[in-house]
């Protein structure tokens, strides 16, 4: 490449103004407002933009293939194209880049943690076709921000992911997606809208339902309803029974958390994942079907469900979670759906005596 004559139509940047050493852009020392980083930088590092305010538009080498933890933040930049080579953005990268409106990703698996937290003027994101993972507050108060469209190979969404995005109306979400964390789209349009919450008080997204607010009785999940948000349900007191329908998939972390009325669950097959602290604090639990199939109880899941007295576990079961039945006083009976050989090969974390201590049955 000719880097006399630039990238993309921009003036070539002194090699003065930036400190590299081997193939990292360790920091940013120029006053320019179009920068073009010179061929062979591969990594950003962290900070090495941060605070430029003036920096408004950036040409990167196609060999780049990481940009660090805000190496733009408070930068001013007003569009952002980030090019194939990187697979992740750094936490922070982009945070608080007031003036950037556009961004568009390309071959990205994961967005970072607050990678473009309080970019306020964002409008406009595309995703690329391969991503993975958002992360927690990854786009958090983007308040400009009025549509997504994620890709069919998202499968995580992080903690507030979303959450703040006032304008945010229009959402498509894949019907893969696996994990919806807490309040991910807490204070947007679209959850503001009443027209997305049922006559119970339960807010749906295509497939997903994204939070509740305090249903009575027992309560049926629509058809065709796939994952349960982290927090979804949390402290529903009034909440006494829940029903799963046919090709359910997952239980997102505290996603019943202290609903101390609920007394029976039964999940359906498919759902390979019951998240953390799940049904953590439900103390009138009672009645727990776990499926065949489930993989992984997760840390905490039925901690202090003080009326649990017996448990079946699925043969498929692979591992039971720091303190999943801890304080489980009343646990005293567990039916393992398997050989004992097989129980055996269960990881169970520590944390655990309440099921440990319980009498066990086999049925192979």
């Amino acid at each position: 490449m000719d880097t006399k004559a630039g990238r993309g139509g921009a003036a070539p940047t002194p090699r003065s103004s930036f400190e590299i050493e081997g193939g990292t852009l360790v920091k940013f020392l120029g006053g320019e407002s179009d920068v073009v980083i010179p061929d062979g930088v591969t990594k950003i590092a962290a900070e090495a933009f941060s605070d430029c305010a003036f920096v408004e538009r950036v040409a990167f080498p196609s060999g780049l293939t990481e940009i660090g933890r805000s190496a733009f933040a408070y930068s001013g930049l007003r569009e952002l194209t980030v090019p194939a080579g990187i697979r992740h953005i750094g936490k922070n990268a982009f945070e608080n880049c007031l003036s950037l409106r556009c961004v568009t990703l390309s071959g990205l698996a994961e967005v970072g943690d607050f990678a473009f937290y309080g970019c306020s003027a964002l409008a406009e994101v595309n995703f690329p076709a391969g991503l993975v993972a958002i992360g927690k507050c990854a786009f958090e108060d983007c308040g400009a921000l009025r549509s997504i469209r994620l890709p069919e190979s998202v499968r995580s969404l992080g903690d507030w992911a979303f959450s703040g995005c006032a304008a945010l109306a229009e959402i498509s979400l894949p019907n893969g997606l696996e994990t919806i964390g807490a309040e991910a789209f807490a204070g947007t349009a679209y959850v503001a809208d009443a027209a997305h919450w049922d006559a119970a008080g339960v807010c749906y997204l295509g497939s997903h339902l994204l939070c509740a607010r305090d249903p009575a009785g027992d309560y049926a999940i629509r058809p065709h309803t796939r994952t349960v948000a982290s927090d979804a349900f949390a402290k529903c007191r009034r909440l006494t029974g829940i029903r799963f329908p046919e090709g359910f998939a997952a239980v997102g972390a505290l996603a019943f958390y202290g609903c101390t009325a609920l007394k029976q669950v039964s999940l359906p097959e498919g759902v390979r994942e019951i998240g953390i602290g799940a049904f953590q604090n439900c103390t009138s639990l009672s009645d727990m079907g776990i499926p065949d199939g489930l993989e992984t109880l997760g840390a905490w899941a039925f901690c202090r469900c003080e009326r649990l007295e017996e448990i079946s576990l699925p043969k498929s079961l692979r591992c039971i979670g720091i303190g999943a039945f801890r304080d489980c006083e009343a646990l005293a009976r567990v039916t393992f759906r398997g050989a004992e050989e097989q129980w055996n090969a269960v990881r169970i974390e520590h944390d655990n005596e309440c099921l440990l201590e319980g009498e066990m049955t086999f049925r192979p």
